[in-house]
């Protein structure tokens, strides 16, 4: 099962569901952010909170 393969599976009543996991995967195949939160919101906000850490921190270099 995929949800089992990406460690995203909830049992909930016997069932196996989804979870909401959001992931920033690096062009070498790594990941490099990750986000496990049932609130759509959360996901969107952190991703792109994260990939503007990443946009700033390569202007310092």
């Amino acid at each position: 099962m995929t949800v089992d393969a990406y460690g995203a599976a909830v049992v909930y009543a016997g069932t196996t569901y989804a979870d909401r996991v959001s992931s920033v995967i690096g062009r070498d195949g790594t990941i490099l952010w990750t986000l496990r939160d049932p609130s759509p919101l959360a996901h969107t906000n952190g991703a792109v909170a994260f990939l503007k850490s990443l946009r700033s921190g390569a202007k310092s270099r």
